[in-house]
C-alpha cells in the first residue's frame, strides 16, 4: 500500500471514530485554549475539569477564541476540529451537532451582539438573549530567551512588538545587546492577542504602528519583516518558537510558563505604582489587584448595565481602560469567558449549565468550589463580588429575568 493510500485509510478510520464519539455528545462547546485544561482536566478521559466533571458535558474542544466564537454564533460545530492520524484538521462532530456554549478570552463586540440579535435562526429569535459571563482571570505573560531577567515599560513593549524600525535590542533597552529582536506572535485568532494589544493601545492610543485592537495580531501590526516576526499557531507553538530562537520575546497565557519567575517572564511596569515596586510579575495577587476597582453590573458601586452582555465582559467598554491600564497590580490582565444563550431546548442541557453556574460562582462570601482548581491551572479566581453577581443574575431561573432558562423569557424561543 502506498503512502497516500495509507494516509487516506488512516483518515477514514479516524473520521469514523470521531463520528462514533459524536453520537454520544451531549452539551457541546469549545474555543479558547487558555482554559482548556481547566475545563477538561489534564488527563484522559478528560472528565475531571470544572466543566467536564458535570454530568452531560462532552469534552471541551480547544480551537482558539476566534473559532470558538464562529462555532457559537453560527451554531456550527464544524469549527471544532482535531488533527487526525494523517495530520489533517477534521471536524470532531460528523454530522454536525448543536453548539451549546463557547469559551473565549476575546470579548463580545457590539457588532457580534448586533448580528446575534438580528439572526433569525442562530440568534436571539431562536435561542433567547445572549449571555457573556466571566469565568476566571488571567494574565498575558511576556516570556523571553537570552536574558537573565527583563524589565519593560509599556512604551518599550510597544516598540518591540509593533514598530518595524526597531530590530535590535540596543535600540529599545539602554545597554542592551546589539542583536536582532525575534518577536513570536499568534497567527491564529486569539483572545490572548486581544488582551495584549488592548494594553499596548491603552499605553499609547496614538501609536502609528498599532491600528487597533484585534484578536488577530497581523491584522493591526505590520509583520512583513519576517526576519523579526515569527508566526506561531496556538499556545504550544509560541513556546516552541520562543525556545528555538535566541533573544526572542513573545506573549502567552500563564499556564505554560513559570509566571512568577523573573528569569522566565518579563516584569512589566505599572506607572500607577511607586518605584522601585512599579515593575510587577503576573502573580495571582497582582492579577486580582488589577480587577478590584471594577465592580459588577447591577451592584451599588457600578454604572454597568446588567441587561447588556457586553458589560459583563470585564475590560470591555466602558471599563476598558480600567483594566488595560489598571490602577494596581499586573497591567496585562484579562478574563476568560463563557458565551451562552439564555434559552435551551433540552432540559438536561439547561440543567447541566445551571449546575456549572452553581458550582463555579459562590452565592456567599466563601470561595466557590472551583477556586482551588482555577489556581492549580495557573489562572486566578474571580473576586467574590463578581462571583456573587454572576450567581444571582444567571443561576436563579425562578427569580431573575436574566437567568438561564427563565420561563417567562424563554416561552417565545425554541432554545439551543
Amino acid at each position: 500500500m502506498n503512502t497516500l493510500s495509507l494516509k487516506t485509510l488512516v483518515a477514514a478510520v479516524a473520521a469514523s471514530l470521531l463520528a462514533a464519539g459524536a453520537a454520544s455528545a451531549q452539551i457541546v462547546g469549545g474555543g479558547a485554549t487558555l482554559p482548556e485544561n481547566l475545563y477538561n482536566g489534564k488527563a484522559a478521559p478528560f472528565k475531571s475539569g470544572i466543566i467536564t466533571s458535570i454530568t452531560g458535558f462532552d469534552k471541551y474542544i480547544g480551537v482558539g477564541s476566534g473559532n470558538g466564537k464562529k462555532a457559537f454564533f453560527g451554531d456550527n460545530s464544524d469549527f471544532f476540529t482535531v488533527k487526525n492520524a494523517a495530520g489533517d484538521n477534521v471536524p470532531v462532530y460528523n454530522p454536525k451537532v448543536r453548539v451549546h456554549y463557547a469559551g473565549s478570552d476575546s470579548l463580545v463586540t457590539s457588532t457580534e451582539l448586533t448580528n446575534y440579535n438580528a439572526h433569525t435562526t442562530a440568534g436571539k429569535a431562536a435561542f433567547g438573549p445572549l449571555v457573556q459571563i466571566p469565568v476566571a482571570l488571567t494574565s498575558v505573560t511576556v516570556p523571553f530567551k537570552g536574558f537573565s531577567s527583563l524589565k519593560l515599560t509599556g512604551e518599550q513593549l510597544n516598540k518591540i512588538f509593533t514598530d518595524p524600525a526597531i530590530t535590535t535590542w540596543d535600540q529599545v533597552i539602554t545597554g542592551g545587546p546589539a542583536v536582532p529582536i525575534k518577536v513570536v506572535y499568534r497567527a491564529d485568532g486569539s483572545g490572548t492577542t486581544e488582551i495584549f494589544l488592548r494594553h499596548l493601545k491603552a499605553v499609547n492610543p496614538s501609536n502609528p504602528n498599532l491600528s487597533g485592537v484585534s484578536s488577530t495580531f497581523s491584522s493591526v501590526v505590520n509583520v512583513s519583516n519576517t526576519s523579526k516576526y515569527i508566526a506561531a499557531n496556538g499556545t504550544a507553538d509560541v513556546i516552541t518558537q520562543l525556545n528555538a530562537n535566541n533573544y526572542s520575546i513573545a506573549y502567552v497565557s500563564p499556564e505554560v510558563v513559570e509566571f512568577g519567575n523573573p528569569a522566565k517572564v518579563a516584569s512589566i511596569q505599572n506607572k500607577n505604582l511607586s518605584a522601585p515596586n512599579d515593575y510587577v510579575l503576573p502573580t495571582i495577587n497582582n492579577v486580582q489587584n488589577a480587577v478590584n476597582a471594577i465592580h459588577p453590573p447591577g451592584t451599588p458601586l457600578s454604572s454597568l448595565n446588567p441587561v447588556d452582555p457586553i458589560h459583563w465582559g470585564i475590560g470591555a467598554q466602558p471599563t476598558e481602560t480600567a483594566l488595560a491600564l489598571p490602577a494596581a497590580g499586573y497591567p496585562i490582565t484579562g478574563v476568560t469567558n463563557l458565551l451562552l444563550s439564555q434559552c435551551y431546548a433540552d432540559f438536561d442541557v439547561e440543567g447541566g449549565i445551571l449546575d456549572f453556574l452553581n458550582k463555579n460562582y459562590s452565592a456567599t462570601a466563601a470561595a466557590s468550589a472551583n477556586d482551588a482548581k482555577i489556581i492549580a491551572n495557573n489562572l486566578v479566581p474571580l473576586p467574590t463580588n463578581w462571583q456573587n453577581a454572576v450567581h444571582e443574575t444567571f443561576a436563579k431561573p425562578s427569580s431573575s429575568t436574566l437567568a438561564i432558562g427563565n420561563a417567562s423569557v424563554c416561552a417565545g424561543h425554541a432554545g439551543r
